[in-house]
């Protein structure tokens, strides 16, 4: 940077520092003239007193007095409520057990601490309903031409960052 605009930057700041310099002591001397305390004829404080005491009066006579009585509750027939019935039991899908399986005569003597199996008849349970869900569709925008020049911009207004001009 040039000598010359060097020297035109340090006049401008020094003028800003004036300027503020100038505009703290202003603030200041209102700030004084402010905080100086206001001359008011007595006479004008005892009629604000006076006036302030009238009022406290009136305000411990009103506490003091019974408030009137609240008016009667209008009376309306009776109100039902509908019942609703209970919603169905729901209903529980369960795979079938896994079989139960016996160990084989050969294996019967590798376990010995093991008591015999009772292999009790399978429960009827209810069919299991397989619910087939709804197909999911996915949709893929298609591919904007390379040839259509682009403006940089966005749907949202916004600049795309590496592109346009």
């Amino acid at each position: 940077m040039p000598r010359l605009h060097g020297f035109i930057v340090s006049l401008l700041i020094a003028g800003g520092i004036v300027a503020g310099a100038m505009a703290a002591t202003r603030t200041v001397h209102l700030g004084q003239a402010a905080a100086a305390t206001p001359t008011v004829a007595d006479s004008v404080i005892t009629s604000r007193r006076a006036q302030l005491d009238r009022f406290a009066s009136s305000l411990h006579r009103a506490a003091a007095a019974k408030p009137p009585a609240l008016p009667k509750l209008p009376k309306f027939a009776p109100v039902t409520i509908p019942t609703v019935p209970p919603p169905p039991p729901a209903r529980v899908l369960t795979a079938a057990p896994a079989p139960a399986t016996v160990p084989s005569k050969s294996e019967q003597p590798k376990a010995k601490h093991v008591a015999k199996l009772a292999v009790a008849a399978p429960q009827a349970e209810p069919p299991v309903e397989y619910v087939q869900p709804p197909p999911v569709v996915r949709y893929q925008q298609a591919p904007t031409p390379a040839a259509a020049p682009s403006s940089g911009y966005g749907d949202d207004g916004s600049e795309h960052e590496g592109e346009g001009d």
